[in-house]
């Protein structure tokens, strides 16, 4: 996976999970909004975080950053950007994959 983040650490994943879909702009006909009513069925890919009975986290990208604490020591933090909470009741499947 990489040099800090241990292999196996965070499963690469394919989250398939269902979002709400519409939001009218304008003022519109009833009949017209329930005629297109679906829903929308997303994939989302990341490493997995978490996943628990209320949430699943993925995030897509990671990076190790080199950190000097108030006492002098030099470590390493890790640090994601683009992470993704998705509700566990919206989750059809997750699939993990190989890379």
């Amino acid at each position: 996976m990489g040099k800090y983040i241990k292999e196996g650490a965070f499963p690469l994943v394919m989250v398939e999970w269902i979002d709400a879909k519409g939001c009218c702009d304008e003022w519109t006909a009833l009949e017209h909004i329930t005629r297109g009513a679906d829903k929308m069925l997303c994939q989302s890919f990341g490493l997995l975080l978490k996943k628990d009975k209320d949430v699943v986290i993925i995030l897509p990208h990671v990076t190790a950053i080199h950190h000097v604490t108030d006492t002098g020591k030099s470590e390493i933090k890790l640090q994601g950007c683009g992470d993704m909470t998705i509700p566990t009741i919206a989750v059809k499947r997750i699939r993990k994959l190989r890379f």
